[in-house]
């Protein structure tokens, strides 16, 4: 499947899976933020922003994006805050996991993944290739049914 990237109102993108038989919505950029949905619970989305984090955070230090290196790819976990569930490296938070209530559609979870400050523009369209190539080495979506990503950090 194919990665496609629609320009929005907001300066943002929309991604989408394609293949010769149809699109899907798969995530979006906006800002910092670097989003992939499609995820059946939250672990499921924890799970694919660790593979996610992992390969964009090799893929910064290959092209020396970073002043200083992004928390290591192990000190990843989620902390809770309220209803919100954040991705933390090291302290610093990284990205967030989406509830169903903030995504269109398909009631899928989510996960955003932060790009460091001075990352960002149309570098989150570049993450969210490293992201996709990644996700689909690392996880598997059904060829039916649109994109239900199933993921295994391991």
């Amino acid at each position: 499947m194919t990665l496609i990237a629609y320009a929005n109102d907001s300066g943002g993108y929309a991604l989408h899976l394609s293949d010769a038989e149809r699109e899907a919505p798969v995530g979006w950029v906006e800002g910092r933020g670097v989003g992939f949905r499609g995820f059946d619970s939250q672990g499921d989305a924890a799970r694919a922003a660790y593979v996610a984090y992992e390969a964009v955070a090799r893929w910064l230090a290959r092209e020396r994006l970073l002043a200083e290196p992004w928390p290591d790819a192990a000190d990843l976990d989620a902390t809770a805050d309220g209803p919100l569930l954040w991705l933390e490296a090291s302290g610093v938070r990284v990205g967030r996991i989406v509830p169903p209530s903030e995504i269109d559609g398909e009631g899928t979870h989510a996960f955003e993944l932060l790009l460091p400050p001075r990352v960002g523009g149309a570098t989150g369209l570049n993450a969210a290739l490293v992201i996709h190539r990644a996700l689909r080495s690392r996880c598997a979506t059904p060829a039916q049914g649109g994109p239900r990503w199933r993921c295994s950090a391991s």
